[in-house]
């Protein structure tokens, strides 16, 4: 009976511990990655300002390809929104908030599931040869948010933070190759 007790206080001391190293982490949270791309912005642009080409290089629906995907609001720019539902990606949607062609796209994205909401921003600039021509785009790709204490527990103990900083790494990936397409 004495082992049973000191096991299950065990196991108590460290659901403590860990809720305790989560309510230190702070609640804001920011995922930023930056790659330079062969494409000129304007080609990038097209690809990030347009919510039905999101389905061309977004990394959870080529996780998903078979998830419901809508669109409502108008087909780009500030207002236009993609809606998902998916087995392994779960629900939600994202609405572009602002749109200035070809620099840069700011979006806000609703996790269903999650019951969270978090903000994320896209921001091109053209990399120059010394004779002015376009060499390639530098895309500096954002997510911010807040997560509740149960949130934060997750993260810690599932490494949301490098599977996103991955997927964020896949999507440039598939910006450059539909890019070049």
């Amino acid at each position: 009976m004495r082992i049973i007790l000191k096991i299950l206080g065990l196991i108590g001391a460290v659901i403590v511990g860990v809720f305790i190293v989560a309510g230190l982490q702070t609640p804001d949270f920011r995922i930023e990655r930056t790659r330079k791309l062969s494409a000129p912005p304007e080609a990038i642009y097209s690809l990030i300002g347009t919510m039905a080409k999101w389905r061309d290089w977004s990394p959870w629906l080529e996780m998903e390809p078979g998830a419901e995907v809508s669109y409502s609001g108008p087909e780009a720019g500030a207002g236009a929104t993609q809606t998902w539902k998916g087995q392994k990606i779960g629900s939600g949607s994202i609405t572009l908030l602002e749109a200035e062609a070809p620099s840069r796209v700011k979006y806000q994205v609703q996790f269903i599931d999650w019951n969270a909401t978090n903000f994320g921003e896209f921001r091109l600039v053209a990399f120059t040869k010394p004779d002015g021509s376009v060499d390639g785009t530098q895309v500096t790709w954002v997510m911010e948010g807040k997560n509740n204490l149960i949130a934060r527990v997750f993260w810690l103990l599932m490494g949301v933070r490098k599977n996103i900083e991955k997927d964020f790494d896949r999507g440039l990936d598939l910006l450059e190759a539909k890019s070049k397409a």
